[in-house]
């Protein structure tokens, strides 16, 4: 997929989750043209403006659920909202058996976003889930299907993260390059990427990639 004029939007539990897991394939999409939305749920303030922050340097717009990122009917239509708004082609999230319960809570929240604005404007085309803590997760070990190579966006990666002075940043950094290298390691000529998992919409499946 060419990502100029097409959108691609983000729905992570946490501020800096965007930039760890997806902030290399984010800023890639944004530089090449496309349009981004990173939607995380916070209710502090510190780490509202750092969102803000890190958002920015990835070239990516931002939308902030002021709530716990918890499954919930006001959740779903909070999410539902952006999700129809925004129309993107492609939606990132977490993997429904990330190891964090507040990640699987929000595979949920999109699960249940998507069905509206899928039915009523065929978007979003392509749904992916993120990789997650030392690629565990609680079926076993995080296996991509879809890899991004982000090695020309990965300075842009780590300064996003960066921002996140509220946070261990220095150790997320760590977490990011040695999951970027390790995923990198297994395409060839690539330094770093990023991995995904394309799950079905409704049951089906896109034939479609991110680039």
């Amino acid at each position: 997929m060419d990502p100029k004029g097409k959108k691609l939007m983000t729905v992570f539990a946490h501020p800096d989750d965007a930039e760890i897991w997806a902030g290399g394939t984010i800023a890639k999409w944004d530089k090449r043209g496309g349009k981004s939305l990173v939607v995380c749920f916070t209710t502090d303030g510190t780490r509202k403006d750092e969102a803000r922050r890190g958002a920015s340097i990835l070239g990516s717009e931002l939308s902030i659920v002021e709530d716990n990122p918890e499954f919930s009917k006001p959740n779903i239509e909070l999410v539902s909202k952006e999700i129809e708004e925004f129309s993107p082609e492609i939606l990132i999230t977490h993997t429904s058996q990330d190891s964090h319960p507040e990640h699987r809570a929000v595979f949920e929240i999109v699960s249940n976003s998507i069905i509206n604005s899928r039915i009523r404007q065929g978007k979003p085309k392509l749904l992916l889930c993120a990789d997650t803590y030392n690629e565990i997760c609680l079926d076993g070990v995080f296996n991509p299907n879809i890899y991004v190579d982000v090695s020309d966006y990965f300075d842009l990666k780590m300064a996003a993260i960066e921002i996140y002075k509220s946070q261990p940043f220095d150790m997320w950094k760590k977490v990011a390059t040695d999951q970027n290298e390790l995923l990198g390691s297994r395409l060839s000529e690539v330094k770093y990427a990023e991995g995904f998992i394309q799950v079905p919409i409704l049951g089906k499946l896109a034939n479609l990639s991110l680039f």
